[in-house]
């Protein structure tokens, strides 16, 4: 009789991936290097999920996310299937503002992994630890922001693309020239109603 070796465990990277960019994947790198099964947790799902944290306080506006839940699913499928890596990758929503839905969305036991780069990720890190085991990655000099792609996508500067995979740029182009991406600075949600 022969037996199959058991699945790996999983390991999941958090993030809004407001665009997916480059240190996005590397962090991706890093975790499916370990042999690990990856669960790719996308958080801000619809604007009711957005929260105001003084760690980060633009994180909630709409400025700050103008993809869809399914178009950054998209996005992080199209970067990974070149790679080979979507047969062990499981994308999720994840209501990082709720604890007590968590489980619901990640198995008990999952590992989460973060950069550890400023006050959101330290917090960020505190708050998972109190369901799962979390591993903090030592974060490098961010190189790359979703902040500075989504500016210069505002600004017609088109260097963003090199920030990103050339995947997800492709697409992205596409949903800018056929209108179902708008790239706007302004928050709706906060426009006559004052900041939360």
């Amino acid at each position: 009789m022969v037996f199959d070796d058991p699945p790996a465990p999983w390991a999941c990277v958090i993030g809004r991936f407001q665009p997916f960019h480059r240190d996005h994947l590397s962090l991706i790198d890093v975790v499916v290097a370990s042999g690990r099964r990856l669960i790719v947790a996308i958080t801000n799902v619809e604007p009711s999920w957005r929260v105001p944290i003084s760690e980060a306080p633009h994180r909630h506006t709409d400025a700050a996310n103008p993809f869809t839940y399914r178009q950054r699913a998209e996005l992080v499928r199209a970067a990974l299937q070149p790679l080979g890596l979507m047969d062990a990758t499981h994308i999720t929503p994840f209501p990082i503002h709720d604890p007590r839905l968590w489980s619901s969305y990640l198995p008990q036991g999952t590992e989460c992994w973060v950069r550890a780069r400023g006050p959101w990720e330290t917090r960020k890190m505190r708050e998972l630890a109190t369901q799962y085991p979390v591993r903090s990655i030592p974060g490098v000099p961010c190189e790359v922001s979703g902040t500075s792609i989504r500016r210069r996508m505002r600004e017609g500067d088109w260097s963003w693309t090199l920030d990103v995979p050339a995947e997800v740029a492709r697409l992205i182009e596409a949903w800018l020239a056929d209108g179902s991406l708008v790239m706007s600075d302004r928050d709706q949600r906060d426009v006559g109603q004052g900041a939360r």
